[in-house]
């Protein structure tokens, strides 16, 4: 667990699907990709490339705050450009320091310049909570 790397939960993640839209498509197309998927974000490619992520937050406070219609504002409006992301091979911990520093709760994980996956807090969540319940069953094995 400890030395857990990011493509190790990624492989833990059920479907390993990476959601993903054209920054043409409509906001409200983004928004029901994330809820078919239950997902709060989806990955902005341009032409197989990371353009940006489009998250629950930026609807939120980019579309729904401002009062645009979702129906024809496109992502590109609206979504965040250029996300920090993570590569494959680096720890757990350190996914998680990032999405704590930078206040964010979703983190594109890359490998040989492609991304592989993404990372959210509830994946994160759910590892940890694993851990404790690994490490809670050796104890009481213990007494």
């Amino acid at each position: 667990m400890v030395g857990d790397t990011v493509s190790h939960l990624l492989r833990l993640k059920k479907p390993p699907h990476v959601a993903s839209v054209e920054p043409d498509a409509t906001v409200t197309y983004a928004v029901c990709l994330m809820n078919h998927h239950d997902i709060g974000a989806v990955l902005v490619m341009h032409n197989g490339e990371l353009a940006g992520i489009m998250t629950e937050r930026d609807v939120l406070r980019r579309v729904i705050e401002p009062g645009l219609d979702p129906r024809i504002t496109f992502v590109h409006e609206v979504y965040t450009p250029r996300p920090r992301t993570i590569a494959a091979d680096e720890s757990i911990a350190r996914a998680v320091d990032i999405m704590i520093e930078g206040n964010f709760r979703h983190l594109p994980v890359m490998a040989d310049g492609n991304v592989h996956g993404t990372l959210s807090m509830r994946d994160l969540t759910r590892w940890l909570m694993a851990g404790v319940e690994t490490r809670k069953g050796r104890v009481q094995e213990a007494r």
